[in-house]
């Protein structure tokens, strides 16, 4: 499901020429035991913020990929997704931070309820959010980045033929050792987090 945060997105897209893809736990935002469902549960990462404001002021498109099984589980509704969807780019602005747009899939391939209870292509690790939001912008950004903290963000960013990045918050520290273990599934560059991440994207190392 896509969900537009910049009605300006249209008519500047082809002027664009970087783009990157953000998870959300555990990479923007604080990965909670349980699903947040309430604007006050949403912690943005130290760093975090400031990180996609330094993406906006280089021109760079920033685009969110979550996963959100919690939907298919019933432990999160629509309602209270796009509560929260909207509550964090309330937090981001405060920051002159801000998406371009951001992808949620709700599906669980062996989990929850119908519709959302069965085997899609846009869950990570497969590559069918990003797939999609490439679709939607056309040549431009003519490369793409993405930064995560799971063996399945690089998985689909692999699958994709992006440059994947790993960060060491929420999952990283022990998603690494899986990573380096793959022989399929590499991560670009390790990065302490997202702000990490970003200086060293923007600096082109």
């Amino acid at each position: 499901m896509t969900r537009a945060t910049n009605p300006a997105l249209a008519g500047s897209v082809t002027r664009v020429e970087r783009g990157v893809f953000l998870d959300r736990d555990g990479t923007l935002i604080v990965e909670r035991t349980n699903p947040v469902r309430q604007v006050s549960e949403i912690e943005l990462l130290p760093g975090a913020a400031q990180a996609v404001a330094s993406f906006n002021k280089a021109g760079w498109l920033v685009v969110l990929v979550t996963n959100q099984a919690a939907i298919a589980r019933g432990a999160v509704s629509w309602d209270e997704y796009e509560l929260v969807r909207v509550g964090l780019a309330e937090k981001l602005r405060e920051h002159s931070a801000h998406l371009d747009f951001d992808l949620c899939c709700p599906h669980h391939q062996d989990q929850g309820q119908a519709p959302y209870s069965r085997p899609c292509g846009c869950r990570k690790p497969q590559p069918g959010m990003l797939q999609a939001a490439m679709e939607r912008c056309g040549p431009c950004p003519r490369r793409w980045s993405l930064i995560g903290d799971a063996w399945r963000d690089l998985a689909a960013a692999n699958a994709a033929g992006v440059e994947s990045h790993l960060v060491l918050t929420g999952k990283g520290a022990l998603e690494r050792a899986r990573c380096e273990q793959s022989r399929f599934v590499q991560a670009h560059q390790v990065h302490a987090d997202l702000g990490a991440a970003a200086r060293a994207l923007l600096q082109g190392k």
